[in-house]
């Protein structure tokens, strides 16, 4: 994956200055405290509406406070808002897709059905609505944001999870010449209890050999084709 990244990198010069260009604001606003020239709510009166030069380096605003020292600063808080929304729907979107795509059947389509009802909402007026009602709380507007980018993520994951879930090693049963599911969950060298053994192993393995053992010492009757099942209190 890393050569891949680095060789789809090399292909495309742009994407490196960018990569770099967000790396250098980034890290400019974080370091605001120590770059910048004043306090961001400084106001200076006889310097008002003034042009970039050495003192300022993007000029002044109407009440004379720096701009460049204001950028940085909302750059911070950009930043911080931004982490909330991600942090939010990562953390949300994430689980629901995963438990959409591997557990299926009715909790698929339940989540589905949910997820599709979001992606008819509309996002803009919907944060709107939550700033209005939390008097301009940013917090309750990013958080708010955040649960209305679940729907999109979680159909993402879900399609990646399926996908997954039909490849050859996310079917043990099957790659194993086995025809039980719960082979794969069961195969241990030392079962606890032959009552769990549900599949039989391929002849000559050390667990069907163990297995057999223990269910003719016991009188139950034993199957040596691989892939069929000999009684217990649950069958196969």
């Amino acid at each position: 994956m890393n050569g891949t990244l680095r060789s789809g990198l090399r292909k495309r010069p742009l994407a490196i200055i960018a990569l770099g260009v967000l790396l250098v604001i980034v890290a400019a606003c974080l370091a605001a405290p120590l770059i910048a020239p004043d306090k961001p709510d400084a106001t200076n009166l006889l310097a008002t509406l003034q042009g970039p030069s050495a003192s300022h380096l993007l000029g002044t605003d109407e009440l004379g406070r720096d701009i460049f020292t204001r950028l940085l600063y909302g750059g911070r808080a950009t930043l911080a808002e931004a982490a909330l929304v991600v942090i939010v729907t990562l953390g949300l979107g994430v689980p629901v897709g995963l438990l959409a795509g591997f557990r299926g059947g009715w909790t698929d389509r339940v989540l589905m059905y949910l997820a599709d009802i979001g992606l008819a909402l509309p996002v803009i007026v919907l944060v709107l609505l939550v700033v209005a009602i939390f008097n301009g709380n940013l917090q309750a507007a990013m958080i708010g944001l955040g649960i209305l980018l679940v729907p999109p993520l979680s159909r993402i994951i879900r399609s990646s999870a399926l996908s997954v879930r039909g490849e050859l090693f996310g079917q043990p049963g099957s790659s194993s010449g086995t025809s039980c599911p719960g082979y794969a969950a069961r195969s241990s060298p030392r079962p606890r209890s032959s009552r769990r053994w549900r599949c039989c192993s391929p002849p000559g393995s050390p667990i069907s050999a163990s297995a057999r053992r223990r269910r003719t010492r016991r009188g139950a009757a034993w199957s040596p084709r691989p892939g069929r099942c000999w009684r217990t209190a649950r069958g196969c």
